[in-house]
């Protein structure tokens, strides 16, 4: 997954279609109907969207308001690819920032995502796309405590059809209503066990009553050792708002929302999680970045052009087109610059650019600290 894509275009892909009419789409269906509740649910929920468009690739992120995105499926990227977004690169992940916009089921397409956006966001987008995907169709599902899940089909090479999107949705009512049944069944197992190891979820979260009261708690919630004034301070900030957060030290954060009317173990109550605040979008333009760049590794003009191109995907001949060179131009141009930068492909370049474009904007950080930190968190004023 992790290469720049160089063609545009609707070929079809080479996965069989599932038919919303067909016998094996209502087995398929039911399939995932029946796991409801449990760890296969995503699983086979992702696979079924992914042969009704065709795709052979799929994930399943879990996104929440301050924390790092988290992988609960990936039939898509490799190890490496998934190490760089951790590290690095979910900070320019369009899904993420869309998720904090909105707590509504849709259908997204990755493509549309740029369009009629201003330069600089819509260079973001395009960035991220060349890194990984060459388009993306997601059903964004809202959750209980700020998280949203994504179920994502992948394309390598070509173009999502208006008519993949019409598929996916006609069944998003269903879709949605399944993931309801999957998360209030996955609660009222947890809480009925003592535990709360819901898939992917490693907050800290406590679920209180409508009015007020303890209903569950995760382990790691049990994990913070807040003493008794911490602890009420950050139950009386939650009581008077339906939703809200507090800082916490440690670079923690507290946020709590009401929960829905039927929601099975507090129906109207609240959830309050504490999450370790990770990078936040990638606030940087297309210049900012460039220019970054450009001093480090003390580029031309022609060069820095290149860059720029190169990075959004654009083979030898659309570039010689854009600059009014001849191709043969564009390839002494970027050998030059290849050497100059000691790399020999886009993927080092690539690499290489966000390194120093992320280094400069946001620290990541360090995944040991997160768990022990919240121990030793103290609520602010």
């Amino acid at each position: 997954m992790y290469s720049v894509a160089m063609h545009v275009g609707y070929a079809e892909n080479a996965g069989a279609t599932l038919a919303l009419d067909s016998t094996e789409y209502n087995l398929a269906l039911a399939e995932v109907v029946q796991n409801a509740g449990a760890a296969a649910f995503y699983q086979n929920l992702a696979a079924l969207l992914a042969r009704l468009t065709g795709c052979r690739d799929h994930l399943v992120m879990r996104y929440t308001p301050f924390g790092k995105p988290s992988f609960l499926v990936n039939e898509a990227m490799t190890d490496d690819s998934v190490q760089l977004y951790l590290d690095s690169l979910y900070a320019l992940d369009p899904l993420r920032k869309l998720t904090r916009e909105t707590r509504q089921p849709c259908v997204v397409s990755l493509r549309s995502l740029g369009a009629g956006a201003p330069a600089d966001e819509r260079y973001m987008v395009e960035l991220f796309k060349s890194a990984f995907i060459f388009d993306e169709l997601a059903i964004l599902l809202p959750a209980p405590g700020g998280v949203s899940i994504a179920v994502c089909c992948e394309r390598r090479s070509v173009r999502f059809r208006r008519a993949d999107r019409g598929t996916i949705e006609k069944i998003l009512p269903v879709v949605a209503s399944l993931h309801k049944l999957h998360v209030d069944r996955a609660f009222a197992q947890a809480s009925a066990r003592g535990d709360s190891e819901l898939a992917g979820g490693q907050n800290a979260f406590l679920i209180l009553d409508q009015f007020g009261r303890v209903v569950h708690e995760s382990s790691y919630w049990r994990q913070l050792d807040l003493s008794t004034a911490q602890y009420r301070r950050l139950l009386n900030s939650a009581s008077g708002n339906t939703q809200g957060e507090v800082a916490l030290l440690d670079d923690f954060v507290a946020h709590w929302e009401g929960l829905a009317a039927d929601f099975p173990l507090a129906p109207a109550g609240k959830i309050l999680t504490v999450e370790y605040r990770g990078a936040g979008a990638l606030q940087l333009t297309l210049e900012d970045g460039l220019e970054i760049f450009r001093n480090r590794w003390n580029l031309t003009e022609r060069e820095t052009d290149i860059v720029r191109l190169i990075l959004v995907g654009y083979p030898n001949a659309h570039i010689a087109r854009d600059l009014g060179i001849g191709a043969g131009t564009v390839r002494n141009h970027r050998h030059r610059l290849y050497y100059k930068l000691d790399i020999t492909t886009e993927r080092e370049l690539f690499s290489m650019f966000l390194s120093q474009i992320i280094g400069k904007e946001i620290a990541a950080p360090s995944p040991t600290t997160e768990p022990q930190a919240a121990q030793r968190g103290e609520v602010l004023a």
